[in-house]
């Protein structure tokens, strides 16, 4: 009998380790892309490797147990792109990106993040509309767009975000837009963060 609980007890054991191991790999995958869709460089992001059991080893990475909850790559000139595969970090709670280069749009996979609470994307090359999908951010409290090349209207979706409590605004440069996140700001008691237009920078 002793035996075979100590046998149950083995097999038990082998699938958590799997199971966290599985957690961290996909992990792993999705930091991978985000790191390669941004152009780092090759003295940048040194230690993302994927021959790691774990990213909670890698620099600029937070994690709660196995779960990445925090990517912090604040103004290191990233040139390049936000990787879709951001949203299957369903742990994240802080994604911050601001003071880069970073073009193209915004992934609306970014709505798949049900656990964060804090995006800050300020100060890069973003171009398109915000995508309706970040109206299901409902965990989220700081979000900051500010001073990229963002066109069209807030999404109706944001109605959903009761949690936020501070805007970072104006978006588009347009006082139009800003007025509206002011209302915004004013049905949830949120704080709002006026900004004037800021020109695209030149690299």
């Amino acid at each position: 009998m002793l035996s075979k609980k100590m046998t149950l007890a083995f097999v038990l054991l082998i699938l958590a380790s799997a199971t966290e191991f599985v957690s961290s790999d996909y992990q792993s995958d999705a930091l991978y892309a985000m790191k390669v869709k941004l152009n780092a460089s090759s003295n940048q992001l040194t230690d993302w490797h994927l021959n790691q059991v774990t990213p909670c080893l890698w620099n600029s990475v937070t994690c709660d147990g196995n779960n990445v909850v925090r990517v912090t790559l604040p103004s290191l000139g990233f040139t390049g792109t936000l990787s879709p595969r951001i949203g299957e970090l369903k742990y994240l709670q802080v994604l911050s990106l601001q003071d880069n280069y970073i073009q193209g749009s915004i992934p609306p996979e970014f709505g798949n993040l049900s656990s964060l609470t804090s995006l800050n994307l300020k100060d890069n090359r973003l171009t398109g509309e915000i995508p309706e999908t970040l109206g299901n951010l409902l965990e989220l409290q700081i979000l900051d767009l500010s001073q990229n090349e963002l066109s069209g209207n807030i999404p109706s979706s944001f109605s959903n975000l009761s949690s936020l409590t501070d805007i970072n605004g104006n978006f588009f440069g347009a006082t139009i837009v800003s007025q509206e996140f002011k209302a915004i700001g004013n049905y949830f008691g949120a704080s709002i963060v006026s900004h004037e237009y800021k020109c695209p920078r030149q690299l």
